[in-house]
């Protein structure tokens, strides 16, 4: 055990002392956003995983460095200015996120300064080595409200659209008006909670690992993070369409506490049985 810590702890050694000192000075710079961005994670249901996500970043980074310890040695030149523009873009968004209290700009701009110190001071050798797992952090960011409810009217009306659908094609009586589901003696809502968004933020953090860790060209790993956005869309649609059968055999208390809860495993199931697949077919799970 205490030989296989040291296995992964040793690359960190290699790691040039200018760049420790910038990663420090950034952490100090942006230490004003540590605590609100942690609340975040404990408030909104649609971030919890936030918690996570820094501890699989960080794996990342090292099995990055771990596995690939020549990229620490060899320096190829002319790409340091990614970084200084990296760098730039980032306390530019520190700086602008602050004064307009924006929280998602002063985030990722610290995700964008920390990268972009390892690409300037490695002249791009541990910048792309290490781009992935930094960028990921970015899962853990809350994105802007106007955003979210431009995302959530469109995906409550797709599963609304699809389960009166399946509904209709199994011979239950419904009628949709908006993202309202009329049943026979009740109405189901397809509210702002059933959108999907919450399973969409954990889906594409969970689609993008896969990618990353799975073997191939690029641009394969690259169809294959993309196919998380509509499977994921699939999923959600499959679990309000069975969650509207329910109700309307089982009655209302199938949409309520721990029932409704278990059916959210419906979309992970659809999307992880679509990844699998999709990595079959694109031929990266080998």
């Amino acid at each position: 055990m205490a030989n296989a810590i040291r296995s992964w702890i040793a690359p960190l050694r290699t790691v040039p002392r200018d760049l420790w000192i910038a990663w420090g000075a950034t952490f100090v710079a942006f230490l004003p956003i540590y605590r609100p961005w942690v609340v975040d994670w404990q408030i909104d249901p649609n971030y919890s995983q936030g918690f996570l996500i820094p501890l699989i970043s960080i794996y990342l980074a090292l099995r990055a460095l771990k596995d690939h310890p020549d990229r620490l040695s060899n320096r190829p030149g002319g790409a340091a200015w990614i970084g200084a523009l990296l760098v730039a873009i980032g306390l530019a968004g520190y700086v602008f996120g602050t004064g307009g209290a924006e929280s998602f700009t002063t985030r990722t701009g610290f995700v964008l300064t920390w990268l972009g110190a390892a690409w300037w001071i490695s002249d791009g050798s541990l910048g792309r080595l290490l781009a992935v797992p930094t960028l990921f952090l970015l899962f853990s960011v809350p994105v802007p409200a106007v955003i979210y409810y431009n995302l959530s009217v469109p995906l409550q009306t797709v599963a609304a659209i699809s389960a009166s659908l399946f509904l209709k094609g199994v011979g239950v009586p419904a009628v949709r008006d908006g993202n309202m589901i009329l049943l026979p003696g009740t109405a189901l809502e397809v509210a702002d909670a059933c959108s999907g968004i919450r399973s969409l933020t954990v889906l594409l953090a969970l689609g993008a690992l896969w990618a990353y860790l799975a073997r191939g060209s690029a641009a394969r790993r690259a169809i294959l993070f993309a196919c998380t956005i509509p499977l994921a869309v699939l999923g959600n649609a499959v679990r309000v369409s069975l969650t509207s059968l329910g109700v309307y055999i089982f009655g209302a208390s199938v949409a309520e506490g721990a029932t409704h809860e278990a059916m959210g495993l419906v979309v992970f199931l659809v999307t992880v049985t679509g990844l699998y697949a999709m990595s079959r077919i694109l031929k990266t799970d080998a």
